[in-house]
């Protein structure tokens, strides 16, 4: 049973190459089985037709007959699998004309053209309409023939009911083990259809969500960048003209220090922006990276809270592999974490702190950045992360900072996950994957 299973799978692989797509490879197996099943039944039924009815001529057409399906082999093994599809379709359509017409009405050979007509719908594609009219039509044609000749054309002579009868089970049984096999190869083909139909509208489906979050960006983007660009600039054009008015140094300083506190904070929305476009334009640049000393740099930026807040700061990491990541990118979500962790500080907390922890292992690493500051209410955690969403009066942010953490998380593989209770502080856990195998295969 495994040899006649090698020898059907070779058959169906004559002519098919490593770069063909799976649906030609498909399309050229069936033919090439389809061909060999038929050969094999006219070249045997040729011993049945010369022992039984003494028929040369039948037996000189099924000769030539085998021989035409030979060469659909020869032709797919060419390249020419078009015409391979031709050739073993209209040989099957001149068999079941010259059978019908040789055995009669009784003989019931002429339903094999139900066969021959769903297997050529289903080879033929759109592309290759002309070729499958043409086939139909033969079709079409021959069964006229049949029908105005009292299908006894090339009758053979003294065929008794018996023999019709027998040549009918042999029809039947050849009938059912084709139609077992066009209906295989339909349901085949229809699941793969049906396949791709669903991989497209997923992908589909994809891309319109992708494109609705675009648009709902977009507006908001411009909502606020408008905004939020001609808050501070409305803000210092007030303060120079309030300078101008007064001769007090006094009130100058003071105004000036508010100007400098508007530009500061006009400086950190327009890094935000260039922080949010840079990751979303460039691609991820995977290196090593050294946690402690990179958490290190972050809190070193952070250093005036820690001083004028007494905040307390830890980092814990565990880090014994290499780790492999896009350091840029994950620096820039660290650091506007750690800055919120700073900048939420609950004024009434005694022993105020901040804490970073660190666990790396070969397949990923697991970061925490751990608060005690105010916290962030449940009916606000669910959407802290949108574009431009605040969940406090009292941000001075763009509400760019955890948006662009989630965005990045997302471009390196990783997830982000919070857990905060107002009064009490906010935990945001950070897990990504080693990236090392990329590295590798780069």
């Amino acid at each position: 049973m495994n040899t006649l299973f090698l020898i059907w799978r070779w058959v169906g692989r004559q002519g098919v190459k490593k770069e063909y797509p799976t649906e030609l490879v498909k399309n050229i197996e069936f033919i090439n089985q389809a061909t060999f099943l038929t050969f094999s039944i006219t070249f045997s039924t040729t011993f049945v037709i010369y022992s039984y009815f003494h028929n040369f001529y039948q037996v000189f057409f099924n000769v030539f007959l085998a021989a035409n399906y030979l060469s659909v082999f020869l032709f797919n093994r060419l390249g020419f699998h078009h015409l391979a599809k031709i050739v073993l379709f209209t040989v099957a359509i001149v068999n079941t004309f010259l059978a019908s017409s040789s055995f009669g009405y009784e003989s019931s050979t002429h339903f094999t053209y139900i066969i021959i007509i769903f297997a050529t719908i289903l080879n033929f594609s759109r592309a290759e309409m002309r070729s499958l009219l043409f086939l139909l039509f033969a079709i079409v044609l021959s069964l006229l023939v049949l029908i105005f000749t009292d299908f006894s054309l090339l009758l053979i002579p003294n065929i008794s009911p018996l023999q019709q009868r027998v040549t009918s089970w042999i029809i039947v049984y050849f009938g059912i083990v084709g139609s077992v096999i066009v209906a295989y190869f339909y349901i085949q083909k229809f699941t793969k259809q049906m396949v791709l139909v669903e991989k497209s509208n997923r992908q589909l489906q994809g891309k319109f969500d992708e494109l609705q979050k675009l648009n709902t960006e977009l507006d908001r983007f411009v909502y606020s960048v408008s905004h939020d660009l001609r808050a501070p600039i409305a803000s210092v054009l007030g303060l120079v003209y309030l300078g101008k008015r007064t001769q007090d140094v006094t009130e100058i300083h003071q105004y000036l220090n508010l100007q400098e506190k508007s530009l500061k904070k006009l400086d950190s929305f327009i890094a935000d922006i260039l922080s949010y476009s840079r990751n979303k334009r460039s691609e991820v640049q995977i290196q090593s990276i050294d946690f402690e000393q990179e958490l290190a740099n972050i809190l070193s930026i952070h250093a005036q809270y820690e001083a004028s807040l007494q905040i307390q700061t830890a980092i814990y990491v565990e880090q014994k592999n290499a780790f492999f990541t896009d350091k840029l990118r994950l620096v820039t979500a660290l650091n506007n974490l750690i800055s919120n962790a700073f900048r939420y500080q609950n004024p009434y907390e005694k022993n105020p702190f901040v804490k970073i922890e660190v666990k790396v292992s070969p397949k990923e690493a697991i970061l925490k950045v751990i608060d005690n500051g105010i916290g962030i209410s449940k009916e606000h955690l669910p959407r802290i992360f949108e574009m431009f969403y605040r969940a406090t009066e009292k941000t001075t942010g763009s509400g760019l900072g955890l948006y662009i953490v989630k965005e990045v998380i997302e471009k390196l593989q990783g997830r982000l996950e919070v857990d905060s209770e107002i009064g009490k502080g906010t935990t945001f856990t950070i897990i990504i994957p080693n990236l090392e195998s990329l590295t590798a295969n780069s």
